[in-house]
């Protein structure tokens, strides 16, 4: 599998200067399908009958097309190869839409660029002064988001994200009811201290894991629902 995924890799290198413009391509060309994911979050209020289990189940039985699959790499992988190099990249991005969630809610800055890869000392995160800077710290890392990814590029991501808030607005819902119900919790005083931090980053991690399990899923089946739907040959 790492093989495949190197491969997948060297393919995006080699497409480096076109990847930009593609990826501009389907942010344009989906505008109106945006809007509507956007209308979707908006109307999704609390006190609505939003079912998490129901919204998950939904995602799990996405039958991805061969077209989609090349719109989630940006147009810059071919839908074979572009399957193989998804099955990473779906669940690294639904985990930004979670963190972009999650500072939105805090009032925090968006994340920001890619850096190397550095797990922070307890010494580091005893020291913080302030809670934003405490949060920075505790924030979940991964390998594959940063500068000593062997997988992906910073580049990746933004289309990739495009696609899910597209194809799968539930993902960002699930994450901002789930952070906006905290923030209600704590009124106009917002987060008090770090166990609160603590207890959110919790939330974002179960949350996060049951979304990875619905991707599970979506990877699972893929083959036989395209076979079904005579997308895909033998």
């Amino acid at each position: 599998m790492r093989k495949i995924l190197a491969i997948c890799l060297s393919l995006a290198t080699h497409l480096h200067a076109g990847s930009t413009n593609n990826a501009t391509y389907f942010s344009t060309s989906t505008a109106s399908s945006l809007d509507s994911s956007i209308s979707f979050l908006e109307a999704t209020a609390p006190s609505s009958a939003f079912d998490m289990d129901e919204q998950l189940a939904k995602i799990a039985d996405i039958c991805l097309t061969l077209r989609e699959h090349e719109q989630l790499t940006g147009d810059i992988l071919r839908h074979g190869m572009a399957r193989i190099f998804n099955v990473n990249l779906v669940n690294e991005a639904q985990a930004v839409i979670g963190l972009e969630e999650l500072r939105a809610v805090l009032g925090f800055a968006p994340p920001g660029n890619w850096t190397n890869y550095k797990e922070p000392s307890r010494e580091e995160i005893a020291a913080a002064l302030t809670i934003e800077e405490y949060y920075e710290l505790r924030e979940p890392r991964s390998k594959m988001r940063s500068l000593n990814s062997t997988l992906f590029f910073e580049k990746n991501f933004p289309p990739a994200i495009a696609f899910l808030d597209m194809r799968m607005p539930a993902i960002r819902a699930i994450y901002r009811l789930k952070f906006e119900e905290i923030r209600r919790h704590h009124g106009p005083k917002g987060i008090a201290d770090r166990k609160e931090i603590d207890r959110m980053l919790e939330d974002f991690r179960t949350t996060s894991l049951r979304i990875d399990r619905a991707f599970q899923q979506i990877f699972l089946r893929n083959s036989l629902c395209l076979l079904t739907k005579g997308m895909l040959h033998n």
